[in-house]
């Protein structure tokens, strides 16, 4: 049975813009003209999924965290580790992770306001001693804790949302990384994640070969280890010159043993693979496909607008689906009673807090809900497979050009029919609203 034609639909009001686009099968022509759709003080009267993300737990993984600017109870607010945070190099109310967190779980604009969230850290540098060759590999110690702590509190729903990336510059990163990834995946956790931030078409073909990568990088990784290869700088060019250099003192060892000739073939044999590995980094570099979000199980999410643009930030055949990643409002003061929005006309510190990185929890939060109304209509959990199918079949579909973008939408798709849309509705501005769902904000120039 589809989950949209078993669950409840409950109203709610929320000042962000990009929950009632997701609950909205309105064409961008006629949304975007409602000016009020991001301005200061308006209340969109939206239907959510009931549950809004009950009993399910979401995994978000971070580098920044200042949770008193988190819209979120105590009792279900978990964070792993806490030291190991950045809380120190931003405003803490425009932190990366606090909105991040927000967007997906706030009781005031996140798309899951009764998930529980549990904040896993992906250590900065800076959380590492000088010259700590561990200190670029963040997400690497975040996989592991996700892993560690599903295995000990074992909830019955489980996503991680990832809204950070990074290259698979080195063979030792790509294996590292996406054995975890699977790991998570084998795990029956669903995994979404950003695609990434730049205006790069991110190829389709490049994420399924990306499997057939692994499997050559991980049997390259265990041959260089069984030829006592050990490279600190974890670069084939580095691989190698030490190959040469055991090669060389093999050949200048005198007698040339049917053993030794054994060696020297193994070794040959290795640099051949060492220089295919190389091009298929060289390739993954020119793409510029990011970790997690290229690994072909992992639900790459990109950023539209609301204007339904889809090709702002990384799109194309390589990306899943989209969902609001502009105008994200944000808390301004720890009483979480305030907030703004961040436009792209905003200065560079809050120019980066745009994109793929807000649309991923937009889209995990959702996921969250239908998981929790699910499950109040007893249907089985989901699959990776089957949630990429369910999403795909209820989204908008747009074409833009040659491409066909698929825009997250929660709302079940009717036959030749619009699902009705509830108008948002004014709340005063003052200095003194209490009821946290009525928070205010500064209103800042045209979005987008």
């Amino acid at each position: 049975m589809s989950t949209f034609d078993s669950i409840t639909y409950l109203a709610r009001n929320t000042p962000y813009w990009g929950l009632q686009r997701i609950t909205s099968r309105e064409p961008a022509s006629t949304f975007a003209n409602k000016e009020i759709s991001v301005t200061e003080g308006w209340m969109h009267n939206v239907k959510m999924p009931s549950g809004a993300g009950a009993g399910v737990t979401v995994y978000v993984l971070e580098s920044s965290l200042n949770k008193d600017f988190l819209d979120i109870e105590s009792e279900r607010l978990e964070i792993l580790e806490e030291t190991k945070f950045d809380s120190s190099n931003k405003t803490p109310q425009t932190m990366h992770g606090t909105i991040v967190a927000n967007i997906l779980g706030g009781t005031t604009f996140g798309t899951a306001p009764k998930a529980k969230i549990v904040m896993v850290p992906k250590p900065p540098p800076s959380k590492f001693p000088a010259n700590d060759p561990n200190s670029r590999k963040g997400l690497k110690i975040a996989y592991d804790l996700v892993i560690e702590h599903f295995k000990k509190t074992r909830p019955k729903y489980a996503i991680v949302n990832v809204s950070q990336g990074t290259d698979a510059s080195t063979v030792d990163d790509a294996v590292d990384y996406c054995d975890r990834i699977q790991t998570i995946l084998d795990l029956g956790i669903l995994f979404i994640s950003a695609a990434g931030n730049g205006a790069t078409r991110i190829n389709k073909e490049t994420r399924e070969e990306y499997r057939a990568y692994w499997d050559l990088f991980t049997q390259y990784r265990e041959h260089r280890t069984k030829q006592n290869i050990t490279n600190t700088f974890e670069s084939t060019a580095r691989d190698i010159f030490l190959i040469n250099k055991k090669l060389e003192t093999l050949k200048n060892a005198g007698t040339i043993t049917p053993e030794i000739q054994g060696q020297i073939e193994e070794l040959n044999k290795l640099k051949e693979d060492s220089n295919a590995v190389a091009d298929k980094l060289n390739k993954l570099k020119k793409s510029e496909m990011k970790i997690p979000s290229g690994w072909p199980g992992v639900l790459s999410v990109g950023a539209s607008d609301v204007f339904d643009s889809c090709d702002k930030q990384f799109h194309g055949s390589g990306v899943d689906i989209y969902a609001p990643g502009f105008v994200i409002p944000f808390i301004t003061d720890s009483t979480k009673k305030t907030y703004e929005y961040v436009y792209t006309s905003e200065s560079k510190d809050l120019k980066r807090l745009q994109g793929t990185s807000f649309a991923s929890p937009t889209t995990s939060g959702a996921v969250a809900c239908l998981i929790s109304a699910r499950a109040a209509a007893n249907l089985p959990p989901w699959t990776q497979a089957q949630m990429r199918d369910e999403l795909f079949a209820s989204a908008r579909v747009i074409k833009t050009g040659e491409d066909f973008y698929k825009i997250l939408c929660i709302v079940k798709k009717l036959p030749n029919k619009q699902v009705a849309v509830i108008a948002p509705t004014k709340v005063p501005v003052t200095d003194t609203v209490e009821d946290k769902k009525k928070p205010h904000g500064k209103s800042k120039e045209s979005p987008l």
